[in-house]
């Protein structure tokens, strides 16, 4: 097994660096420019959430999540993750931490990352004491970096290239989210031999208030980020409203059998979609047969994916229209679906 703490890392702008991880292309992109099929199959997307997968199993490699970590002396804690498998959300954390950093750990355990990174000084710092001492034993590493990777400024100039929505304007001026936010870039940039396109990535700001502190066991037993008889993705909400307005649309599909294989026959045209925006998100540095056979399946795959959802939107009408009273969740799916 590796070291936890990684020597330091040198991220040489001139050397391109073939991909460390590995995240492969959409089934329905590769089917296309094979013309092995001429509708894909592979559907509806492996993953089961927006926030990254706080349950992922990396043997599974479900997840690639890599977090920076930056800290000022009042012990506020900047933290910025982005998952290589769904590279859209763009994760933005604000902790106010305790002498023993129970909180910032307890974050990263939660969502288990596959590298941290840490500022490198010549006096070993409490929090990079604290991550290597709980993620020994894990599969994640903690990476050491020097003190420029994590430029506030760089920070801000970063995420107003790539935010795709509007987030508090203020945010740019919190400079350990932004110091980063520059190095989880430069880092990600790096190690996979890409850029990251302009406007490609939503800002999901957690602030550090309004929360519940729980140890890992307590969260654990609760099964509030996985069952213990089966993934998280089998789980329904914790939130009362939304898990009855799910029944009300499985009951609605369970008494009316027809319309539910009328959706399903438009859901089987729809490619992976986490995959499918992985490719639209990062931009390789090197252009080969490969990444160009690759890209121009994936255009292929999501002009193909803007052509279905007409018709599942129509589907989906259709069962609306045929219901006694209206279901608020179905025709919130129609119209984001417009």
């Amino acid at each position: 097994m590796e070291d936890v703490i990684a020597s330091r890392v040198e991220l040489d702008e001139g050397t391109v660096r073939p991909p460390r991880y590995g995240v492969p292309p959409p089934d329905g992109a590769v089917a296309f420019i094979t013309g092995s099929a001429a509708r894909p199959s592979s559907l509806l997307s492996s993953r089961g959430g927006s926030r990254g997968s706080t349950s992922a199993e990396l043997e599974s490699r479900s997840s690639f999540l890599i977090a920076a970590v930056a800290e000022n002396r009042a012990r506020e804690i900047g933290i910025c993750a982005i998952d290589l498998v769904s590279p859209y959300e763009l994760l933005l954390w604000t902790v106010i931490d305790s002498h023993s950093y129970v909180d910032t750990v307890a974050l990263l355990k939660a969502y288990q990352p596959v590298e941290v990174l840490v500022v490198e000084t010549s006096k070993s710092g409490k929090v990079n004491e604290e991550i290597s001492k709980r993620f020994t034993g894990s599969k994640c590493r903690v990476v050491p970096l020097a003190r420029k990777y994590f430029d506030q400024t760089k920070g801000a100039e970063d995420i107003k290239r790539v935010m795709a929505n509007n987030v508090d304007i203020n945010i740019g001026r919190n400079y350990v989210v932004m110091a980063s936010v520059a190095c989880v870039m430069k880092y990600i940039e790096y190690i996979q031999g890409v850029y990251i396109a302009e406007k490609s990535m939503k800002v999901v700001l957690s602030p550090s208030t309004r929360k519940l502190l729980m140890d890992q066991a307590t969260v654990s037993s609760l099964e509030l980020v996985q069952g213990t008889r089966g993934r998280n993705d089998n789980q329904l909400s914790r939130f009362e409203w939304f898990s009855q307005a799910r029944q009300e649309v499985v009951g609605i599909f369970l008494d009316n059998p027809a319309w539910f294989f009328d959706v399903m026959e438009e859901l089987s045209g729809f490619v992976d979609l986490d995959r499918l925006l992985n490719q639209l998100v990062f931009v390789p540095k090197v252009i080969t047969p490969r990444v160009s056979r690759i890209a121009i399946g994936s255009v292929i795959a999501l002009k193909h994916t803007l052509e279905c959802l007409p018709r599942l939107v129509s589907s989906l009408e259709t069962t609306s229209i045929k219901l006694d009273q209206p279901c608020p969740l179905l025709d919130s799916v129609i119209q984001r679906c417009i």
